[in-house]
This record gives C-alpha cells, sequence and structure tokens, in this order.
C-alpha cells in the first residue's frame, strides 16, 4: 500500500515538473515575441 502512494505521489510530482516546464518554456517564447515586437516597433526591422 505505502509502495502505491509513493507511486502515486511520484507519479504526479513528475507530471507536474514537466507541466510547469512546458508552461515556463510557453511563457519564455511569448515574451520573446513581445520583446522582439516592441524592439521592432521602437527601432525599426
Amino acid at each position: 500500500m505505502w509502495i502505491f502512494i509513493f507511486g502515486f505521489i511520484t507519479g504526479v510530482g513528475f507530471l507536474g515538473l514537466a507541466l510547469l516546464l512546458v508552461l515556463s518554456l510557453m511563457v519564455q517564447s511569448a515574451r520573446t515575441e513581445v520583446i522582439e515586437e516592441e524592439l521592432n516597433a521602437k527601432y525599426g526591422p
């Protein structure tokens, strides 16, 4: 029983870490796009 609970917690934690990683990558790419747009607006293409 304890092994099952531990495995469940570990699996959920691993999934959570993967989701956080994907979310942070998405946020970073979105941020770089916004920054590029702002730079283009300020200094031209």
